[in-house]
């Protein structure tokens, strides 16, 4: 049986809401490792305070708000 969980990778600060947000990546873990495999799988990203930002119309990348952005490259 797989584990999933949320890992905060980044941490920026935010000039929208003027606070500190985390970039955080849903990451899966496998039950069991197989050799010459990655030791986990990196399933969605998100940001902390992407509902603020989505309800405020912020056009954050983070906030699912920009359509054109792929959250899976980070930078």
């Amino acid at each position: 049986m797989t584990t999933t969980k949320w890992i905060i990778v980044d941490k920026k600060w935010c000039e929208y809401i003027q606070q500190e947000a985390s970039i955080m990546e849903q990451r899966i873990y496998p039950s069991d490792m197989m050799p010459d495999t990655e030791s986990y799988q990196v399933i969605a990203r998100k940001c902390s305070a992407n509902i603020a930002c989505n309800l405020a119309s912020v056009p954050c990348d983070w906030a699912f708000t920009q359509p054109k952005v792929d959250r899976f490259k980070l930078g």
